[in-house]
């Protein structure tokens, strides 16, 4: 069959065309609008563009060079935000991955019924698949909440309920985290291959036994890859929480830029940069360790 016969029997899918037809002229509309025609880049942005490119040159003339302006911006207290930052993002995905361990066991269908993994057992009484039900109905729920809500708002809240400090940052992270580790983990559970945990149940395994020794030992290198694709996004959202007043790299940036030192915040943001591609890159060497162990 030639190429040109395969174009032609190719299925025709009117919704699809249709959809991206209709998604064009939202796009071309919405550039339409006065508020992005008339008060945009074109009247006032160029200038600014330029200034901003101007101010964001390094001042050294007053610290005798770029060597030495470096070597002022580079103190205790940088030092001590990039190890607040890294320590924060591994922090809350050690908790968020204990959070996710546990929501997803409850919100897996598979584990929280009242006969999990128990072929022919005899039909449990009403209570009792009540209780299962909202068990599972309220921590799928509250996996949702919790990666709905994104980790800037999350800390937002918290930090009007606990003031700033390390706090609010490392349970804001971890929660949002915990909630996709546990939709991520109750997926793996639902679908792993269910032999093991069979038989286990057959022996009068509980659900706590079946879940460390059948599903754990045979989940555990997926889930660790996800706990550091999560980890990678940690480092990049605990610099951006630190905007809200929370020390971290962030704070040096809000700093930075409250006393209009633009040269110093785009030093910090090219860290902050630097940060997450080192994070990233040791991510990739133990995922592909993983992968082969």
């Amino acid at each position: 069959m030639t190429a040109e016969q395969l174009r032609r029997s190719r299925p025709r899918r009117p919704f699809v065309a249709v959809s991206a037809m209709a998604f064009a002229a939202l796009v071309l509309g919405s550039w339409a609008a006065p508020e992005l025609r008339d008060g945009g880049f074109g009247t006032s942005g160029g200038a600014n563009l330029g200034r901003f490119l101007q101010e964001i040159r390094p001042h050294t003339s007053a610290a005798g060079g770029l060597g030495p302006w470096l070597a002022d911006l580079f103190d205790a207290t940088t030092l001590a935000a990039v190890a607040d930052t890294v320590a924060l993002a591994i922090t809350s995905i050690a908790l968020a991955s204990a959070l996710g361990f546990v929501g997803g066991l409850l919100a897996a269908r598979t584990l929280t019924t009242p006969q999990p993994y128990l072929q022919g057992a005899r039909a449990p009484s009403w209570p009792q698949r009540a209780a299962l039900t909202t068990l599972r109905t309220a921590s799928r729920a509250l996996l949702v909440i919790t990666r709905a809500l994104p980790e800037y708002l999350w800390a937002f809240l918290l930090v009007l309920l606990l003031g700033l400090g390390p706090w609010p940052a490392l349970i804001a992270l971890a929660l949002h985290n915990a909630g996709i580790l546990g939709r991520l983990w109750a997926e793996l559970v639902e679908d792993v291959e269910p032999a093991a945990a069979r038989t286990l149940r057959a022996l009068g395994a509980s659900r706590g036994q079946i879940a460390l020794s059948a599903l754990w030992p045979t989940l555990r290198g997926r889930y660790a890859l996800y706990v550091l694709t999560r980890w990678e996004s940690a480092i990049r959202e605990s610099t951006v929480i630190g905007l809200l007043g929370i020390v971290s790299l962030g704070w040096l940036i809000r700093d930075a830029r409250a006393r209009t030192h633009y040269d110093e915040m785009m030093v910090y943001v090219v860290l902050g940069a630097l940060l997450v591609i080192v994070g990233d890159a040791l991510s990739a060497v133990l995922r592909a360790r993983l992968r082969t162990s």
